[in-house]
């Protein structure tokens, strides 16, 4: 499959790629290697490169072709910064002595089991309140999480402050287990897209666990401009991305010989497409004579295809040399039964069956 330079898989860290504050496991290594020969891979967080590395590891922004810790507002290329940008500039000193003041008199008064040190972090993209404190155990983090289920603590914060500071045009949003990231409004994880559309990517899939109103994923799972998809965890982020990779992936090859391969899968086959690996031998010429073009949107029919075929179709740049009926931004897929065109159009792929 020919990298798809139009398509990135943006991934939150905690609690998608990683399990709350721990380390990435082998199984979502091996994932993000494998798909990064498929498409543009990219993670997005809130917190600053240096966690991003404690958890992802010292080779973070080496496996990933952009990396957007602090939601966006610091920008990586590689291993390259290319854009830094600090909260403490938009809200100026007065303002978050101001807001440092109140969350610290807010803590002294809420009553929770258990209370440990570093309530506050200064990141420069957004300011990090935790009532638990976040030198907290991993014991004493999960206790925390199902004392704040029931008795909704963090929201309760999120409810004063957006009272007491909403008129700041700031935003407050619930993240992992423990904390409530705050920040100026645009700059929860949307603020990553516009790099990305900068660099001509169209088609943006974001991972993340945190996706109800409130989480801080939710802006970005609900954005107009992103395919959303919620996951329970880095083992079903691993699942979901494997189905989506199956429903992308590109079924055919251009050969020196101007043919192409397809494969031949049936129906159950397809269900695992990565098992199969007869191909069929179609020439460019006959594909194109095989193709009964009606109107648009485009609508085929195969002729000489022995098996049920399946073809994924891209229409990036990478297919210049690709048929006409192909070639057109706009191509739906269509299915093809023993009785011919049926006339429902699909989002993507050309599916052709004959009867021999």
């Amino acid at each position: 499959m020919a990298r798809d330079t139009k398509t990135c898989f943006l991934f939150d860290v905690d609690g998608t790629l990683t399990p709350s504050r721990q380390k990435i496991t082998p199984e979502v290594l091996n994932m993000l290697k494998d798909i990064k020969s498929k498409v543009y891979i990219a993670f997005v967080g809130g917190s600053d490169i240096n966690k991003q590395i404690e958890q992802v590891g010292d080779d973070c922004l080496k496996i990933f072709d952009f990396g957007f810790p602090e939601n966006g507002v610091a920008f990586y290329e590689g291993t390259n910064l290319v854009e830094q940008t600090k909260i403490i500039d938009v809200l100026g000193e007065e303002l978050y002595k101001k807001f440092v003041n109140y969350c610290l008199s807010y803590f002294s008064k809420i009553d929770i089991p258990i209370k440990r040190g570093t309530f506050i972090e200064y990141r420069n993209s957004m300011i990090n309140l935790c009532p638990i404190g976040r030198s907290c155990s991993k014991e004493e983090r999960k206790e925390f999480k199902k004392f704040d289920d029931v008795h909704l603590v963090r929201q309760k914060m999120v409810d004063a402050l957006q009272k007491e500071f909403g008129k700041y045009n700031l935003q407050f949003s619930i993240g992992g287990e423990i904390s409530i990231d705050c920040f100026p409004k645009g700059w929860d994880k949307t603020y990553c897209i516009q790099h990305l559309e900068k660099k001509n990517i169209k088609n943006i899939y974001f991972f993340g666990d945190m996706t109800h109103p409130g989480g801080n994923d939710y802006e970005i799972f609900v954005d107009k401009r992103v395919v959303g998809i919620k996951v329970e965890g880095p083992s079903d982020t691993v699942k979901k991305v494997y189905e989506k990779i199956k429903e992308k992936e590109l079924f055919y090859s251009k050969g020196v010989d101007n043919c192409f391969y397809l494969l031949n899968i049936t129906t159950n086959e397809f269900e695992n497409p990565f098992l199969t690996r007869k191909s069929s031998r179609v020439p460019l010429d006959a594909l194109k004579k095989d193709c009964n073009i009606t109107e648009k949107p485009l609508r085929c029919k195969f002729s000489s295809l022995n098996t049920l075929l399946f073809l994924k179709i891209y229409t990036g740049k990478n297919n210049q040399d690709l048929p006409d009926l192909i070639q057109k931004p706009k191509c739906n897929s269509i299915n093809i039964t023993k009785k011919g065109l049926n006339g429902r159009l699909a989002k993507v792929g050309i599916i052709g069956k004959n009867s021999s």
